[in-house]
């Protein structure tokens, strides 16, 4: 009986193929993820250059626009996403990272440049919503909170080649070698097979089956079948709860839909895009020796290097773990720059404290890239339903990326009105207060399947099946 009762997990985790598949198709999806860091990054280089053309007012929408126009991506793909299915929602904030990148190119007039921004930040606020989305749909149970917590490593590398190259190349060249991403992502997706979800919901079963064995490193069909059965239940579910903002009164869809707005929420509320579009400011008002832009490329590296352990990190702590501990230590960083600049506007000599500001940017940059940066949007992309995820992602892109603007906007506008020390002392008891709430609401999705996950979700209840298997 013992024997019969562990079939479907014992036939799913023997026909487990190679995952070079899986890993090329999530490399190239995260050829977006580049994009979003190169195109969030370029105003820091480039506005440098061309202050002397514009107000502090016009630099400010520049770097801040993208933002704004990030609230449109989710609200695209929650009418794309299952109607056109996943590879098209992705194709297309690929070309609204190539047009952009066209638009700046063509001139350096501020309004073309609002526009440019405009455009390329759909292309950011839709590929964090369901690149996490398409991820969790074809990653299997053990690899899922890796490779989607991957993101961050790529977003660190496209910031990192826009620190290393903008200060030293023209306006074009920068541009050139930041659509690049984004060409790479278009010239490679277009061999992958759609997600088995998205199939099943277009009633395409055998072309599922075909996609999750490609997924999967080539299985038997009958383990493919086995997991297959899993995935069916949800869409099932899926297909019987159609009604937009009414799926939403179910109690698992509530709760995953509170729980990502808060940890989007917390995302930008740790101030790391505002930390990069300000880079140079606070290092120069810190005073120190080392030039602003060789602290960037020194901040840059910090997160490139993070974001690299940040999946092992995950898959040996959990991400809830692993959120809250990193988001602790980010915390402490914005509180070390507070009291650094406290010191130093109150008239004490700061000369011995004077690798501080660096110290604790470098803590800021480092802890962000292991839990608040990446887990947000890929523990949300686990919780919500299948029959809710288009209107919940739409809702949670759109109040991440407001979000963003706001956070991004109030923050350059207190520098001047309250100063760095207020500043960083109010983002460190922020901090504080939203990562201590989540110590309650956050749940431990480790080892489960996304239809254990959103069962349980809905009821409170864990599954049984695999602690039966590991007691055995």
């Amino acid at each position: 009986m013992m024997s019969s009762d562990l079939k479907p997990e014992q036939e799913i985790e023997v026909g487990q193929g190679s995952r070079t598949q899986l890993y090329l198709a999530v490399l190239s999806v995260n050829f977006l993820y580049i994009c979003n860091g190169t195109f969030a990054t370029w105003t820091s280089p480039t506005m440098a250059k061309l202050k002397d053309q514009f107000t502090a007012n016009e630099i400010a929408l520049v770097g801040s626009l993208y933002s704004l126009g990030a609230a449109f991506g989710p609200i695209i793909a929650a009418f794309t996403y299952d109607n056109l299915g996943r590879k098209v929602t992705l194709y297309i904030w690929g070309s609204c990272f190539i047009v952009s990148w066209i638009i700046l190119a063509s001139s350096i007039n501020v309004y073309v440049l609002y526009v440019g921004r405009m455009i390329g930040g759909v292309g950011v606020g839709g590929s964090f919503s369901t690149g996490t989305l398409f991820v969790a749909e074809v990653a299997d149970v053990k690899s899922r909170g890796s490779l989607s917590t991957l993101l961050i490593f790529s977003v660190s590398a496209g910031i990192l080649l826009e620190y290393c190259v903008g200060p030293w190349s023209s306006y074009h060249v920068l541009i050139i070698v930041s659509a690049i991403p984004a060409i790479l992502f278009v010239a490679t997706f277009f061999y992958f097979p759609e997600s088995p979800y998205y199939l099943l919901l277009k009633e395409r079963k055998a072309d599922a089956i075909e996609s999750l064995r490609w997924y999967r490193g080539n299985i038997a069909p009958s383990a493919a079948e086995t997991e297959l059965s899993e995935i069916q239940k949800n869409v099932e579910e899926s297909k019987a709860n159609k009604g937009g903002f009414r799926a939403l009164g179910r109690r698992g869809a509530v709760f995953a839909l509170m729980i990502g707005i808060y940890l989007l929420i917390v995302q930008q509320g740790v101030g790391q895009n505002a930390m990069l579009s300000y880079t140079q400011t606070i290092f120069e008002m810190s005073n120190i020796e080392i030039p602003g832009s060789i602290c960037a490329i020194i901040s840059g590296t910090t997160v490139i290097i993070g974001s690299f352990f940040t999946p092992f990190i995950v898959n040996r702590f959990s991400m809830k773990k692993t959120f809250l501990v990193a988001t602790y230590l980010v915390a402490i960083g914005m509180g070390l720059l507070g009291l650094f600049f406290y010191l130093k506007s109150s008239g004490h000599d700061v000369s011995k404290l004077s690798f501080l500001p660096l110290l604790a940017f470098v803590m800021c940059n480092l802890f962000s890239s292991w839990g608040p940066a990446p887990i947000p949007w890929a523990m949300t992309a686990e919780l919500l339903p299948t029959q809710v995820k288009g209107i919940c992602t739409c809702i949670c892109g759109v109040i991440s990326s407001l979000a963003g603007f706001l956070v991004i906007e109030i923050t350059g506008i207190m520098f001047d009105k309250v100063g760095l020390a207020a500043v960083f002392g109010g983002y460190f008891i922020f901090i504080v207060l939203l990562t201590t709430i989540g110590i309650f609401i956050i749940p431990d999705t480790s080892g489960m399947s996304l239809p254990e996950i959103h069962e349980f979700m809905e009821t409170e209840k864990r599954p049984q099946r695999r602690r039966s298997y590991a007691q055995s």
